[in-house]
């Protein structure tokens, strides 16, 4: 149990003592939950000025406040006892200070005349959020008064949370319960209320509005120690926890004294206190790393409370992963070629590796730059080799996310705060269109940088042109830029969003007395002007050289606005264009000059309008229709920033969803959560395929993570019902549970189920643990990881099994020997006595195939506590990625790839090939002629896994076994050469003499890297000695995508029909290659050769 103390609990009473005619009051209750800084600790009103916290009618006299111990005591002089004649209001308001959420109130009450009792007389509960010089609050006299005051709160702006009848002792209203009650502590004209909200309210204003019923209606009613009640709270509702740094990951618990913290729960499971998670005198839960060690990916826990409101729970969201992303200090930077600049990042690896740096898909020279420590410097020699632009350097690492690096080679010093990464420039070209570009264009002067005469770096912006009719303008300019996208900037009018910019226009163009340039402007994506801050010269307006243009909805609806503002030629000043849901206004060295809100008629940019900012010279003068170019203009911009407030998505909604047996009843729709599914006996497990509507959003199916519009881990399923649920959770961290139940029929033939004897009956767990009486036949899983399978009679005790998966630091610790490859994780299995079972256990494990190479298997292994040494398990059964042994006893197991003894091809042509996952496949009949051939060879469990991918080293062993080339071939030279397994030596050195494989840049050859189809087909171009064309098209749709260095090879095997695209003609370069893919190749290849 959490304890309760004052760090996390605060009572906060406020005591007001307001005079009222009405008639008496009930009930009792304690807060149950609280936050800090809910109240200021001391309120003063003196000599009838309030000042600001408290407002109320019908009350005289002076009114002080005094701080006793945690409660805010008011006191009051002499009151007149007021009258009431007709349905008359008497209220009192509260201003919390600051917008906090709140579940309820308990106050006192006095009734003098016990006539009031009887009437028919409320109370309503509003509030309000606005904090404007024509709010609610505002509204409010701040003069003590005598006199009947009759008002509606909701129809001066006020919003009602409920409203409490005086003359029911209890009751539910709108969006909450009441009661009354006498208090027998003071005497019985002393009553306490009680409100308990539905759905707790978030107010910065509190008014209680009493509404008195006709006469008799005299009587005096005071309220005192008025107490606002928030809800239970935690500190955060989320949390990451990464394997690699082992970070605390903890949470505080805010109660009150009616409210006790009673457990967390992860789904069906109840954690553990002291071992899974831990509780300090501050009520601070901190989870333990052995628990976060058990776990990988995102898992929505509970924080379970009592009270006396009855049970109630917080959600958590906890997300383990294996690494923290690395971070760079310095994400981008400019470069001026042959220059002395050093270019630098410096890298925070979070216990990550890092590994090199890649431009694309190819990664840079390790000579191009120099690492010291965790700092990267970039060497001059290797950057003065590359284009004018933006270049996007991807530095990556062993785990976690790569990071980006934005270099931009520019031709002039940079300007001060401008970050390339964000901004992308546009020049003019002939005829005023505009092109991204870094080229200069004949007749046309680029935007440059240069350093001013007061030091400063200033981007220099020129627009230059004949006089032309057309409709468009010269323009040389920066346009806001999206990184990540790698497009222009989409922006929703949302939040607070601006540009700033100090800028001087030292020459302007003009065309017969008359010119204009556009120097900031709002934008959207289908170049529609939303806003266009212009600065010129019009003789007619002499006073006025800054002017607006506003098209919030691409239409002038208000035309140009001239603002009397003169600024000079050469003059620095800064403007500013701020968006803030929706309204744009512009300032001029800090002065707002157009207001979008207060516009004739009034504009708001559409709430559907993506925009984005850019900043330039934008030259138009028109005349007759006709846009006039003007000789030139020079605008010098010493300094451009954007700011835009962040948006986070609260979509946990789901697109679609689908089974891999069985149908949804009803059909999917995604406001529907709980579906049913039915599936035969035979189905034994089920994969659900999801796709999540918001791409910010996150899923876990089973509580597994799994990535939108991809086939989950299968979930094993029991005869009967089985419930899956799939749990999306949206940006802002809320969830969303969508659940199937699939029920697998018996395997009765009539239909029915009829129930085994107690004896024979399976026990069943999915969590790895597992408690199965004396004699009993049971089954445990981890998930789909691993399962133990121990058949009626193994055991003449109860038995208590637990799977775990070791965790990274201990398995370390267990791996011995360089050559040992994991295809699994590592578990411990472990019973509750130490006798060998009198009959064989079934153990199942999944590996990973990619694990396994050509000429490995893969074997169960156990570790032998005493030795130190791993031990084989015999008689492993492979099925798909899954391989099952008979035990006799528990202790640490794991799946090892190893190398097994490469039989002789067969050179009987004859032979017969038989494969179990062949059949039907699109290349049986290569596959088979492929083995027969001594190509390749199958696994030794019976299949040939045709879909999996294959190494660079596993297409060299291939492609020389089809070539079966003469000699040893030269010495291999590679960085790398002794990743090289011995099995692929040979084939690797006669390729390379073949002049058929090389290397990398680098110097490397990478022999364990999937082979891409394009580094496949330079290969088999190299060992068919065909001719290439420099430049050539290949004739796929991404012929785009095909690297430079592929394309003339890729165009060779197209034009002699040996490769063929995939879906929509794609060639997919960048795609590695398949068993089935490889095979076909080098059969054509060798069918190409014969002729």
């Amino acid at each position: 149990m959490l304890k309760r103390n004052s760090k996390c609990f605060l009572s906060l009473i406020l005591v007001i003592a307001i005079v009222f005619s009405m008639f008496p009051t009930f009930p009792s209750s304690v807060a149950y939950a609280a936050v800090s800084n809910l109240l200021p600790t001391k309120l003063t009103l003196n000599n009838g000025t309030n000042n600001g916290n408290i407002k109320a009618s019908s009350q005289n006299g002076t009114r002080t406040a005094a701080n006793i111990g945690g409660i805010v005591t008011w006191t009051l002089g002499a009151n007149t006892v007021y009258a009431a004649s007709g349905s008359s209001n008497l209220w009192v308001a509260i201003d919390l200070g600051s917008s906090s959420k709140i579940e309820g109130f308990n106050f006192h009450t006095t009734a003098i005349d016990t006539n009031t009792i009887n009437r028919s007389t409320q109370y309503e509960v509003s509030y309000s959020n606005d904090i404007s010089p024509t709010s609610p609050w505002n509204k409010l006299s701040t003069t003590p008064s005598n006199s009947a005051i009759t008002f509606s709160p909701t129809a001066n702006g006020w919003t009602s949370a409920a409203i409490v009848p005086t003359n029911v002792a209890a009751g539910t209203v709108t969006n909450g319960t009441y009661s009354w009650s006498s208090d027998p502590n003071i005497n019985s004209g002393f009553y306490t209320s009680n409100l308990t909200f539905t759905a707790p309210i978030t107010a910065r204003y509190i008014l209680i509005n009493y509404t008195l019923k006709p006469s008799p209606a005299t009587g005096q009613l005071g309220i005192g120690l008025l107490q606002i009640i928030p809800p239970v709270t935690l500190s955060s509702s989320s949390g990451t926890f990464y394997k690699s740094l082992q970070n605390t990951v903890a949470t505080a618990v805010y109660l009150d004294s009616a409210s006790s913290f009673t457990g967390i729960t992860n789904g069906s499971n109840t954690l553990a206190q002291g071992s899974d998670y831990t509780v300090d005198v501050d009520n601070v839960v901190t989870l333990s790393n052995t628990y976060l060690n058990s776990l990988s990916g995102s898992y929505n826990l509970s924080f379970n409370f009592a009270s006396t409101q009855g049970s109630s729970s917080l959600p958590y969201l906890l997300t383990v992963v294996a690494a923290a992303d690395s971070s760079l200090s310095s994400q981008g930077a400019i470069y001026i070629p042959m220059s002395p600049s050093t270019i630098s990042t410096t890298m925070n690896l979070n216990s990550n590796t890092f590994t090199n740096i890649s431009e694309g898909t190819t990664s840079i020279p390790e000579e191009a730059y120099v690492r010291s420590g965790n700092t990267i410097t970039f060497d001059p020699s290797y950057l003065n080799t590359l284009s004018m632009g933006v270049h996007a350097f991807i530095f990556n690492f062993n785990q976690g996310n790569p990071q980006k690096f934005m270099l931009t080679l520019s031709g002039k010093p940079p300007a001060a705060n401008i970050d390339y990464r964000y901004w992308t420039l546009q020049e003019p070209l002939p005829g005023g269109a505009g092109q991204t570009s870094q080229a200069l264009q004949a007749g046309y002067a680029d935007p440059y940088f240069y350093v001013g005469s007061d030091g400063s770096q200033v981007f220099m912006d020129t627009a230059v042109g004949g006089t032309t009719p057309g409709s468009a303008h010269p323009r040389s300019e920066l346009r806001e830029y999206d990184p990540i996208a790698g497009t222009d900037a989409g922006w929703s009018p949302t939040g607070a969003n601006e540009m700033t910019s100090t800028v001087a226009v030292a020459t302007l163009g003009t065309s017969g007395g008359v010119g204009w340039t556009t120097i900031g402007q709002v934008f959207d994506p289908s170049v529609t002007t939303l806003c266009e801050l212009e600065y010129g010269y019009d003789p007619a307006r002499p006073n006025s050289n800054i002017r607006i243009l506003y098209e919030p909805s691409g239409i002038n609806a208000i035309g140009y606005q001239y603002i009397p503002v003169k600024i000079p030629l050469n003059q620095y000043f800064t403007y500013r264009m701020a968006l803030n849901e929706g309204v744009l206004s512009v300032y001029i060295n800090g002065a707002l000059i157009f207001n979008g809100q207060t516009a004739s008629p009034s504009q708001v940019i559409p709430s559907n309008h993506l925009y984005y900012f850019k900043a330039g010279n934008y030259d138009q003068t028109a005349t007759n229709g006709d846009v006039n170019y003007v000789p030139y203009t020079v605008v010098q911009f010493k300094s451009i920033n954007v700011y835009h407030a962040p948006t986070v998505s609260s979509n946990a909604d789901l697109s679609s969803l689908t089974l891999s047996d069985g149908t949804l009843n009803p059909a999917f729709a995604a406001g529907t959560t709980s579906y049913t599914s039915s599936v035969a006996n035979r189905v034994s497990s089920v994969s659900v395929t999801a796709n999540i509507y918001d791409s910010t959003a996150t899923m876990t199916v089973n509580g597994i993570t799994t990535a939108s519009g991809q086939a989950s881990a299968a979930v094993n399923l029991h005869v009967g019902d089985n419930v899956i649920p799939i749990v999306v959770t949206a940006q802002n961290g809320e969830t969303k549970t969508y659940s199937v139940s699939v029920n697998r029929a018996s395997s009765s033939s009539d239909g029915g189920y009829v129930a085994p004897p107690l004896s024979e009956t399976k026990v069943t767990s999915t969590n790895g643990n597992l408690t199965l009486p004396a004699g009993r036949a049971g089954e445990v899983s981890l998930g789909t990881e691993v399962t133990i399978t121990i058949p009626a009679g193994t055991s003449d005790r109860d038995l208590i099994v637990t799977i775990e998966k070791v965790p990274d630091t201990i398995k370390q610790q267990l791996l011995t020997g360089e050559k040992e490859v994991l295809a699994s994780p590592i578990y411990e299995i472990l019973k509750n006595f130490s006798e060998n079972f009198s009959k064989p256990v079934t153990l199942s494990f999944a590996f990973d195939p990619s694990t396994v190479k050509d000429g490995q298997k893969v074997s169960v292994f156990y570790y032998d506590e005493g030795k130190k040494v791993w031990v084989e398990v015999p008689g492993g059964k492979v099925s798909g990625n899954q391989i099952s042994v008979a035990v006799d006893h528990f202790t640490k197991y794991a799946v090892f790839a190893v190398e097994q003894v490469a039989e002789k091809p067969s050179t009987d042509t004859k032979q017969e090939v038989r494969f179990s996952d062949i059949a039907g496949h699109w290349a049986e009949a290569n596959l088979k002629q492929a083995v027969i051939s001594g190509i390749v060879n199958g696994y030794p469990d019976g299949t040939f896994n045709p879909n999996g991918m294959v190494t660079r080293a596993e297409f060299a062993v291939m492609l020389m076994n089809g070539l079966k080339p003469q000699g040893d071939g030269k010495e291999l030279t590679f960085t790398d050469s002794a990743k090289i397994g011995s099995w692929a030596q040979k084939a690797v050195t006669q390729a390379v003499q073949g002049h058929i494989i090389s290397g990398y840049e680098d110097g490397s050859f990478r022999p364990n890297a999937e082979i891409t189809r394009a580094e496949m087909a330079v290969m088999i171009v190299g060992a068919l000695k065909l001719t290439v064309e420099t430049s050539p098209s290949t004739g796929f749709a991404d012929d785009k995508d095909v690297p430079s260095w592929a394309k003339g090879a890729v165009a060779a095997l197209k034009k002699q029909n040996l490769v063929e695209g995939k879906d929509a003609n794609q060639f997919a370069p960048m795609a590695s290659t398949t068993r089935a893919e490889a095979v076909t190749v080098i059969l054509n290849m060798l069918a190409q050769k014969s002729k």
